[in-house]
């Protein structure tokens, strides 16, 4: 007999995501930035090399985690490893304050 729990699953990563989107023929990937994960700038870079159609991008950055002017430089990179797939990149960035009470 055999049981399975889900930390024995196979994990696919954030590049077989973005590789299997790719061959479904999407047009874009993000991912987002968090402290919990590998670093979003590196998983995409590694994502745009490994890939030749589907353009890799943020979906969320954390403020708190890079200076914008690392983030615009980065972006930079980005598209320089992928020219032409580093297109209508929209940047949005939010602060929150913690717990918020609803009035």
């Amino acid at each position: 007999m055999k049981i399975s729990t889900p930390s024995s699953q196979p994990r696919y990563t954030p590049l077989e995501h973005i590789a299997t989107a790719e061959r479904l023929g999407y047009d874009r990937a993000r991912l987002f930035a968090t402290p919990h994960e590998p670093d979003v700038w590196m998983m995409l870079a590694l994502a745009a090399e490994r890939t030749t159609t589907i353009s890799p991008g943020p979906g969320v950055l954390v403020p708190s985690l890079r200076p914008p002017m690392v983030n615009a430089s980065t972006t930079a990179a980005l598209a320089a490893l992928a020219p032409g797939r580093v297109v209508d990149l929209k940047v949005l960035l939010a602060q929150g304050i913690g717990r918020t009470r609803a009035t």
